[in-house]
């Protein structure tokens, strides 16, 4: 039976300095949210649903890149069925955090034909990427299901027409701030921080992405 997503909208962040920290993050971070253990634990939980959801089924993890990588990886290592894992590329960006048009430029390396899909994302922001996702797969193949899987859920930015996009699995819902580590990024930077960190304003523009 799955559990209460957590949420972390209002939770205290935890100092930088209180653990061993590479220089750029006591310069560049505002503070961790999600600190590696928590990761872990709700990971592990997730692949347990999962696992229970999918036994005896055709089951596909189809990844996000590139900010699915950490996630994707702890999650089909604690799902105990045997699966496909393959990615996908979605483009979002065009300078910095501004979102452009999207674009599909890598395609699953498996046929989703007859298989049950599960979209892995790092995080679920405006909604556009995850909705994006899907038309393309519904219309590309004939998959028996098509569910997700989302590490972080950004419920705050959903844009006008995608209030009602959200995963079939989410981690934790966070506040509406700019978060790396863990695969995330900002500029390719900060993806392999352990952890879950907000980023100081001053690092980035104004606007956020719109996954």
């Amino acid at each position: 039976m799955k559990d209460k997503i957590i949420d972390l909208r209002n939770t205290p962040l935890v100092a930088v300095s209180s653990i061993r920290s590479p220089k750029y993050a006591a310069r560049d971070f505002k503070g961790i949210l999600i600190l590696n253990g928590e990761i872990v634990l709700r990971t592990e939980k997730l692949s347990h649903d999962i696992q229970e959801e999918y036994k005896g089924k055709q089951l596909v993890l189809l990844g996000v890149l590139d900010g699915s990588v950490h996630f994707i990886k702890d999650l089909s290592e604690g799902i105990g069925l045997s699966l496909q894992r393959t990615f996908i590329k979605v483009s979002s960006y065009k300078q910095g955090t501004v979102g452009g048009d999207l674009e599909l430029l890598l395609t699953p390396m498996v046929n989703l034909d007859g298989k049950d899909v599960l979209i892995v994302e790092d995080i679920v922001d405006s909604g556009r990427t995850l909705r994006f996702i899907i038309n393309k797969l519904t219309n590309s193949f004939k998959p028996n299901s098509i569910k997700s899987c989302a590490l972080l859920d950004k419920v705050e930015r959903r844009l006008p027409g995608f209030e009602d996009v959200k995963a079939d699995y989410t981690g934790f819902i966070i506040p509406d701030e700019f978060v790396v580590g863990y695969g995330l990024d900002y500029a390719d930077n900060y993806r392999g921080y352990k952890h879950i960190a907000i980023l100081k304003p001053e690092i980035f523009s104004e606007n956020n992405s719109d996954k």
